[in-house]
């Protein structure tokens, strides 16, 4: 039978009456230039080319609670991960707009002015002994997300703090959204910003700033998670805390506004620790799992029709008719979709010796009888070598276990009969 693989098929919403606990993963991708989900223990970009250098910060546990899927940066290590001096283009073009999407931790709940995510090299002793000051996302010395955007690189400062309103004084997941607008200078600057938490858009407060107001400008500092980095690739200022003490995941990085509704389908995201196999291969005349799960349940369907194929439930399916094929594999709380199979050339309208495999042969005395035949009215007949019966059974399963230990050592031939032709083969048991 000769299998060609199609294009893989993503069906779970069309099964949800079927399967209890599928789950739904909401995008937001319209605008999205750099994505870090961590989902593979690595911190590389899964949208777009820039990956992420980790420094010090340590796989961990993600909302979920999945294993090795975020990062915690911790007190004293100077965990960061750097992202070069990358994004100018997005975060420093002026009257342009921009979107940063996260989920944040604390594990020390009293620490204040935390670096999240920024592009900053400050000054001075507490700083990078630079002047490359574009923004930092921050929880800030009030304890509240924050957005401080600069206007100049050197000279004398000039900023906005953009501050929330909710502090974040434990030691919760929480999503934050921080929308950038550089093409409006309104209320002093704060219209520039919106910061959503966990959801609800904050009101806003100006928590600091000082001279004129422009746009952000281009520099050459490490864009950076959980810490300030400057010019160098280095962190700034080891012994000032600006690191964030805690656990980050998830960074998106989006050129242009969110909106709620998006914001929303962000929070919402569901998912779990699904590791779900779904490689499928094909053998004569049958379609099967490469590697069954522990308690994993089987639905086949027909990728025509996208319907299930009533008491298809193995691990294997024998389709009757050519046609593309998949299955549906739930483990737990976790739901995949293998790839869509399309089988031609199908040979199981006739019995015939390459549509059914007995083994092992020879045998110890247990034996399986494999049917990749779809008549299931096959009867089966055990011969001696002299042409005695030994054995005989009546509609035998597809997959037909046969307990043969109290069988003689020698030569048996198996008959396997049905109204569209017979069989024979020859088993020999040597125990």
């Amino acid at each position: 039978m000769k299998l060609l693989q199609m294009k893989k098929h993503r069906i779970i919403l069309l099964f949800c009456v079927l399967i209890f606990n599928t789950i739904t993963f909401s995008q937001v991708t319209d605008g999205l230039f750099a994505e870090y989900l961590f989902n593979d223990g690595t911190a590389d970009a899964t949208v777009g080319d820039v990956d992420g250098v980790v420094s010090n910060a340590y796989l961990a546990n993600d909302r979920f609670g999945c294993p090795g899927k975020a990062y915690n940066f911790v007190t004293g290590d100077q965990s960061v991960i750097g992202l070069g001096n990358n994004f100018n283009d997005e975060f420093a073009t002026p009257d342009l707009s921009w979107s940063v999407s996260a989920w944040v931790k604390l594990s020390d709940r009293s620490a204040n002015n935390s670096f999240i995510l920024a592009k900053y090299g400050s000054d001075g002793p507490n700083g990078c002994d630079e002047h490359q000051r574009q923004f930092i996302i921050r929880k800030s010395p009030a304890g509240k997300i924050s957005l401080t955007f600069y206007s100049r690189l050197t000279g004398p400062t000039h900023y906005v703090v953009a501050s929330g309103s909710t502090s974040i004084n434990d030691t919760l997941w929480h999503h934050i959204v921080i929308n950038y607008d550089g093409s409006t200078d309104a209320e002093s600057g704060l219209a520039r910003a919106e910061i959503y938490l966990d959801n609800v858009r904050e009101t806003l407060f100006i928590e600091g700033s000082a001279g004129t107001l422009s746009n952000i400008p281009v520099g050459t500092a490490h864009l950076s998670i959980g810490q300030a980095m400057g010019s160098d690739g280095e962190v700034c200022n080891p012994t000032r805390s600006y690191h964030w003490p805690g656990y980050l995941d998830d960074f998106k990085f989006y050129n242009r506004i969110l909106l709620d509704w998006e914001v929303d389908l962000l929070f919402n995201v569901t998912s779990s620790c699904c590791d779900i196999n779904t490689s499928i291969s094909a053998g004569p005349n049958t379609i099967y799992i490469d590697e069954e799960a522990d308690g994993a349940e089987y639905q086949w369907i027909d990728c025509s029709t996208m319907d299930p194929i009533p008491g298809e439930t193995n691990a294997y399916y024998f389709p009757e008719t050519v046609g593309n094929y998949a299955c549906i594999i739930s483990q737990g709380e976790c739901t995949d979709t293998t790839d869509c199979i399309e089988a031609v050339g199908l040979s199981i309208n006739t019995l015939t010796e390459n549509n059914f495999n007995i083994f092992p042969n020879p045998s110890k005395g247990f034996i399986t009888i494999e049917s990749y035949h779809i008549n299931k009215n096959v009867n089966l007949t055990i011969l001696d070598e002299l042409g005695r019966e030994v054995y005989k059974a009546t509609s035998i399963p597809r997959d037909y276990k046969l307990d043969l230990t109290n069988f003689e050592n020698g030569i048996y031939f198996l008959q396997l009969k049905s109204n569209d032709g017979n069989v024979t083969k020859k088993l020999s048991v040597l125990k």
